[in-house]
């Protein structure tokens, strides 16, 4: 080959890939001017003890909030913040109200962190992160997320209502007594988890479940798909989808199931032992339903 073709190939390749790692930094930080901005020192990270609290009301439309249990003896909130973004937090009777707000675009991005991005140490500068001591459990979440999600890891709660216009709710390790979770566009993800007395509705987008126990529970997506792995279903449960599939596999096979799919095929495992006590029904407008 040429050497001007070499060079030609080299500077092509090198160009593809500036404009992926651009893309890229464009997608996480809203732009380069952006990275200009806030090059300037804006940011700054905020971490605090808090008070005794058993409640939590979320309220916001840029960050994605997560709350965990940790091997900490007292409650703390970490974040990012700048001028741009304001958290406003307060514990009144024992309840946690944090409400955020951004003015303009903001973008938690500096030169800097390029090298911490690609070790994924800087995944939380849009993150809210709310730590609880070990042993403590909650009796209600209630958030309202305009975009962005909410992740709940190693919580006790006894009632979670959760309202996402777009974004995630992610629950993992955790046990939900009762409520409701509403997603408009995005995806609900449940692992290693026992769910009760609870309603999930996303209207486009996913819902994906594993490990997971549901009593007396309700699941609907209108536009997506719905997956589930290594289930165990107790009491009356309800799983639909409107337009599209759904495709479960089972851990307890002790299981009384009806199917309805309206256009599309039903394949319900075999190992299926009728319960007096366990009922699952299932229904696709559009799409087939699979049950292993």
């Amino acid at each position: 080959m040429k050497k001007w073709k070499k060079v030609t190939l080299i500077s092509g390749i090198a160009l593809i890939l500036s404009g992926a790692v651009i893309g890229y930094i464009g997608q996480v930080s809203g732009g380069l001017d952006g990275i200009l901005q806030e090059n300037r020192g804006q940011v700054s990270h905020v971490e605090k003890k808090l008070d005794q609290f058993d409640k939590i009301d979320l309220e916001g439309n840029y960050y994605d909030i997560q709350v965990k249990t940790t091997t900490d003896k007292e409650a703390s909130i970490s974040y990012y913040t700048s001028k741009k973004a304001t958290v406003d937090f307060k514990v009144t009777d024992k309840t946690l109200n944090l409400k955020q707000s951004t003015k303009g675009g903001v973008h938690f991005f500096n030169l800097s962190l390029l090298a911490d991005l690609a070790n994924h140490k800087a995944e939380n500068l849009n993150t809210i992160v709310i730590s609880l001591p070990k042993g403590q459990s909650l009796t209600s979440i209630k958030s309202k997320l305009w975009t962005h999600g909410l992740k709940l890891d190693n919580l006790t709660v006894k009632r979670l209502d959760a309202d996402v216009d777009t974004g995630s709710l992610s629950i993992n390790s955790s046990t939900i007594g009762a409520g409701q979770a509403q997603l408009d566009t995005g995806a609900i993800d449940i692992e290693n988890s026992q769910v009760s007395n609870f309603s999930m509705t996303n209207g486009t987008g996913s819902i994906d479940i594993s490990d997971v126990t549901l009593t007396s529970s309700k699941i609907s997506v209108d536009t997506g798909s719905l997956n589930g792995e290594n289930l165990t279903f107790k009491k009356d449960n309800q799983i639909s989808a409107d337009t599209g599939s759904i495709d479960l596999s089972l851990k307890d096979y002790h299981l009384t199931v009806s199917s309805h799919a309206d256009t599309g095929s039903s394949n319900i495992s075999d190992k299926l032992i009728p319960s007096k006590e366990n009922f699952l029904d299932l229904k696709a407008d559009t799409g087939s339903i699979n049950l292993e």
